[in-house]
């Protein structure tokens, strides 16, 4: 080797050994068991996310087939009223659609008491309410279906039976109790179903929830 180089070469390292060394900071290392862990419950909370969506769509699917059957009914509800127009008006001849159209009127609401599902993971990521819209749009069909279905009951005769605060077994039927003490002993509480009357004519007594204090 070249005398110079190996002189440069020395006086390089002496340097070198003077300045000292002073090593870069180590960064700190990834914890893999953590990050792990974090993955791995983010990849549970989308599984059951994505299983509540398909479980509560499934319910909704069920619920709107059951709409476009009661579609289907009051159509076919609103012809038989029609051919019946000019036929004598007697309670035997109109006893069928009334009951059918209470019946229709019943499945909708059951339909409409679906709760909607909760918004998704990627849903509430993304920010798109597009499927809590479509979800409002079928809802409010809903509702304007079981409108029609009461305007129809009302050109029979047939109105809805009003249910007041106190329990009465003449037009109502209770179904279950439930117990507030805020409230007085035989105080309704909900309307499972709705009642019918036609002029003076109990056709349904009302399905209630009444307010039943315990026995001490």
């Amino acid at each position: 080797m070249d005398e110079n180089l190996k002189e440069e070469l020395v006086e390089r390292f002496r340097d070198y050994l003077e300045t000292g060394y002073e090593p870069e900071p180590a960064q700190e290392p990834v914890d893999m068991y953590a990050l792990f862990t974090e993955l791995s419950g983010l990849k549970n909370e989308v599984r059951i996310e994505s299983r509540q969506v398909r479980t509560a769509l499934d319910e909704f699917r069920q619920a709107f087939m059951a709409m476009d059957g009661a579609n289907q009914d009051l159509r076919d509800m609103m012809q038989r009223l029609g051919r019946q127009k000019e036929e004598r008006k007697t309670g035997e001849t109109q006893s069928v659609p009334v009951h059918g159209l209470m019946d229709l009127y019943d499945r909708i609401r059951s339909a409409m008491e679906q709760a909607p599902p909760e918004p998704g993971f990627f849903e509430r990521l993304s920010g798109d309410g597009r499927q809590r819209r479509w979800i409002q749009a079928q809802v409010q069909g809903q509702e304007m279906l079981a409108e029609r279905v009461l305007a129809l009951l009302k050109q029979c005769g047939v109105d809805v039976l009003p249910v007041g605060e106190t329990f009465t077994p003449a037009t109502m039927h209770a179904v279950g109790f439930s117990t507030d003490h805020s409230l007085p002993d035989g105080h309704v509480l909900r309307e499972v179903r709705k009642g019918f009357m036609q002029g003076d004519r109990l056709l349904r007594p009302a399905e209630v929830i009444v307010n039943k204090h315990r026995e001490r």
